[in-house]
């Protein structure tokens, strides 16, 4: 991997440096698991951010459904500050990597990894996350502030809520992923040929990946 120099220290986004290797150039950006605490409202696209209620004596968040309205504001614009990486599912068949996968767009072909975006908040506060961004680069361990102004198509909240990034398993994330990426960027997964690996993997990941696009409500939920 080689670091996105071009980026500052702190940015509002959060992004995956690209590979070395050339056909798997991937720029990622991320968003936290349900867009930093908002939730889909009525039968609207909109989304809107619940009262919280008070503070526990513990500021530690959860990792999959992360409370974010617990943590300090750190920014000058006070929103909330952290370090970011990525990591690869714990069962991966390659350690050192996630499953790539194959997709299509217009006709162009990319092939990614999925990995999670780890996002540390300090004080034991970690969260997990996808990439919503093929198009931007970032690089491991730099820090990120969150953007609060982030909206997205509502399928999207609604993916991400009910199928969380899976850290154990990395069929599973490879299909999240995948599935997150058709409503964020447009991008389709390889039917016939869905991932670097052999066909045992390949149906593995495109049947999940086609469940998660069934299970996707055909509106939004009341």
């Amino acid at each position: 991997m080689f670091p996105a120099t071009h980026l500052p220290a702190s940015t509002r986004y959060l992004h995956r440096s690209t590979h070395s290797t050339p056909f798997r150039g991937a720029a990622l950006l991320l968003t936290l698991v349900i867009f930093a605490g908002f939730w889909v409202t009525g039968a609207h696209a909109a989304l809107a951010q619940p009262a919280a209620p008070e503070a526990p004596s513990s500021p530690t968040i959860t990792p999959i459904m992360p409370e974010l309205w617990r943590l300090t504001p750190e920014g000058a614009d006070g929103s909330v500050c952290g370090n970011a990486t990525w990591v690869n599912p714990t069962d991966n068949p390659e350690p050192n990597s996630s499953i790539s996968v194959n997709l299509w767009k217009s006709g162009t072909k990319k092939i990614l990894d999925t990995p999670l975006g780890k996002l540390d908040f300090g004080g034991g506060n970690i969260a997990y996350a996808f990439c919503t961004d093929i198009y931007h680069s970032r690089a491991y361990n730099r820090g990120f502030c969150l953007d609060s102004t982030f909206f997205s198509d509502w399928r999207v909240a609604w993916l991400v809520t009910h199928y969380q990034p899976a850290l154990s398993n990395a069929i599973q994330q490879a299909a999240r992923q995948a599935a997150v990426w058709y409503y964020t960027d447009g991008w389709s997964l390889d039917q016939a040929d869905a991932t670097l690996y052999n066909a045992t993997y390949d149906a593995a990941v495109k049947d999940a990946y086609n469940a998660i696009l069934a299970a996707v409500p055909a509106s939004p939920p009341v």
